[in-house]
């Protein structure tokens, strides 16, 4: 980006503008406060500057490719064989401390606007590593906030079809399935509500917790709170049962998430914080820490949580993809890759609010 910048100032025409746009390309901290501050796109960039002229020609060459965007899949091939469902938020914030312009997501806007039957590029990339323990009686403890819930949904719908199958051979020896799901609002965030309800009703999830942190007139909570007030039942499951823990959701949630865990140890394992984060190294070598981590930025999380009073709620869509791989891995954890080189169409269903 610096580059570009610098790049721009030879076609501004205005002194001031050359000046400071040289001095954004040449000074590290000047540049990087303005880009947190500004987070600007490129229209905004030729609205602060606008004197620049600049030639389409130099647009297209300068510019990146649209980067390949992520979804976890949220539905168990064993309930939807021929569709894969993905949870998405449809992304919006404001710019300058919520002072500035609405950037939408582009993958996401996009796929909010495509109509029923629209096609939409995309692959299936398979992620080994977050995947329900091939030992079924085993506890496993699953962490998500907002669409982070995605890949648990296909958990538990697959662990439903796993105790009809194995009940009826007569194996009812199942480890436990917990859930700890964080979002603001229960009334327009709290997604797969009845849904969780129906299976902590069935038996298939042992029980779920949720935090709101946007609750009106309430203290705000996070997944990690509800951690540490269940922090003997988290020990005895993970480290005293040798279970599963399974996070998703944003960087900055994981590593508060990972840093509970290790709180816990201390706590009821009586260990040091070395020794705490030996083990917690230990878990993701033997497999048993399995993260699904959005690469968001910090502050743009930041202008979304404190100013979503001022922003219109969007929704966040069930996309429905019908199944474009027979390699795909039953206890696997795959991604929806979108923008990838199969196009398939795309059924919506059910709707659910903003996160």
């Amino acid at each position: 980006m610096q580059s570009f910048l610098k790049l721009l100032a030879t076609v501004a025409s205005k002194i001031t503008h050359r000046q400071q746009l040289i001095q954004l390309s040449e000074v590290t901290e000047l540049y990087e406060t303005w880009k947190s501050v500004q987070t600007p796109n490129l229209l905004e960039v030729l609205e602060e500057f606008p004197s620049l002229k600049v030639p389409p020609s130099l647009i297209m060459v300068e510019l990146p490719l649209l980067k390949l965007r992520y979804y976890s899949i949220s539905s168990s091939p064993l309930v939807t064989p021929d569709q894969i469902h993905a949870t998405i938020t449809v992304v919006r914030y404001r710019t300058q401390d919520g002072a500035g312009p609405i950037h939408d997501g582009v993958c996401s806007t996009w796929l909010n606007c495509c109509d029923i039957g629209e096609i939409v590029p995309c692959i299936v990339r398979p992620y080994a590593d977050f995947r329900m323990p091939d030992d079924m009686t085993l506890p496993v403890v699953m962490v998500g906030t907002g669409s982070g819930i995605a890949p648990f949904k296909s958990f538990w719908q697959h662990r439903k079809i796993d105790k009809e199958m194995h009940i009826a051979d007569g194996n009812e020896s199942w480890g436990t399935l917990k859930l700890y799901f964080g979002c603001r609002k229960p009334k327009e965030n709290f997604l797969y509500e009845t849904e969780l309800q129906q299976m902590k009703t069935e038996g298939i999830l042992d029980d779920y917790y949720v935090a709101f942190s946007r609750e009106e007139g309430k203290q705000k909570v996070y997944v990690q709170d509800l951690l540490l007030k269940n922090e003997a039942d988290v020990f005895n499951d993970i480290f005293m049962k040798e279970g599963h823990f399974y996070v998703c959701g944003n960087v900055k949630m994981a590593s508060d998430v990972i840093g509970t865990l290790e709180k816990i140890l201390q706590e009821q394992g009586s260990l040091s914080a070395d020794s705490a984060n030996e083990y917690i190294i230990k878990l993701q070598y033997t497999k048993r820490l399995h993260k699904d981590i959005f690469g968001i930025q910090d502050q743009q999380v930041e202008h979304v949580d404190d100013h979503a009073d001022r922003m219109k709620n969007k929704p966040c869509e069930t996309l429905s993809v019908p199944f474009v791989t027979n390699t795909f891995c039953c206890r696997g954890r795959p991604s929806v890759w979108v923008a990838g080189c199969t196009q398939q169409r795309v059924e919506k269903s059910t709707m659910c609010s903003m996160i």
